[in-house]
């Protein structure tokens, strides 16, 4: 799942730091 310029409607600025560890971590893929 890509999460990459998704936005959760619900608890948007709780879910941005999970979003950006998941991207540090699995983000390598596509950058």
């Amino acid at each position: 799942v890509l999460f990459h310029g998704c936005t959760i409607p619900r608890g948007e600025s709780r879910t941005y730091p999970n979003i950006v560890s998941y991207e540090a971590v699995n983000g390598t893929e596509y950058y």
